[in-house]
């Protein structure tokens, strides 16, 4: 877990898991990361299966993150797990088919159309082709990357001095 502060005040709370004990998308509708549909209450079967077979390297290769063949086009949005934005006139989460918005009005949704593919599979030759040939900055440049790994960084080393760690980014 993390707490995230930022120069304009705002703050973000990051939390990650991965003992596979509770699985956040029954908060999706049962929806998986990239989009499609998921069989309801098998959280731990990672687990389970990993501890089966507890020596064999070629196993647990196969159950890691990027192993399996996912489906390239995702009836839904993808999500990577429960986000909650809060802001100062309402808060908004997502929903399979955009953004959930709850404020003084009540709850609306905002419909947010599907593209195709998964993010990080052909998106980010589209981006190059579109940085080269349209001159577009690409949003996940090397200045994000930067940043994106110094608070990885940051994070471990909090957790391991037990302390604030500041970034002079």
């Amino acid at each position: 877990m993390a707490l995230l502060e930022f120069e304009n005040d705002a703050a973000a709370s990051v939390i990650f898991s991965s003992y596979d004990f509770f699985d956040s998308d029954e908060l999706h509708h049962w929806i998986a990361e990239g989009g499609a549909n998921k069989e309801p209450h098998r959280h731990g079967k990672t687990r389970e299966a990993f501890l089966a077979r507890a020596e064999d390297l070629e196993a647990h290769e196969a159950l890691a993150f990027g192993a399996r063949v996912l489906p390239t086009e995702q009836p839904y949005l993808p999500h990577f797990g429960f986000i909650v934005v809060t802001c100062e006139r309402g808060d908004m989460r997502l929903s399979p088919n955009g953004i959930r918005i709850h404020d003084i009005r009540g709850t609306r949704e905002v419909a947010v159309p599907c593209g195709p593919g998964r993010p990080g599979h052909g998106d980010a030759l589209d981006a190059l082709w579109e940085a080269i040939r349209a001159g577009r900055r690409c949003i996940n440049d090397a200045r994000w990357g930067r940043a994106t790994v110094e608070v990885i960084l940051a994070i471990l080393e909090s957790s391991k001095s037990r302390r604030e760690v500041r970034l002079s980014c």
